[in-house]
């Protein structure tokens, strides 16, 4: 785990979008997915339910905020 990683991990928890969270950390939307992604993978549990209308922070990717 990187410290850009957790950087765009908690971006990602207060913007609640990928394609904001990548425009305010000038990356690419791809490249905050395959973090996130890999991040999960990482710690072997889902960080954020996605669903087409929102995305929600699950209660292990709260864990990890804090």
């Amino acid at each position: 785990m990187e410290f850009k990683h957790l950087e765009i991990f908690m971006a990602l928890v207060e913007n609640l979008s990928f394609s904001v969270t990548a425009a305010r950390l000038d990356v690419s939307q791809p490249t905050v997915s395959l973090v996130i992604k890999n991040l999960e993978r990482e710690l072997d549990t889902p960080l954020f339910i996605r669903s087409t209308r929102e995305l929600k922070i699950t209660e292990a990717g709260a864990n990890l905020y804090s």
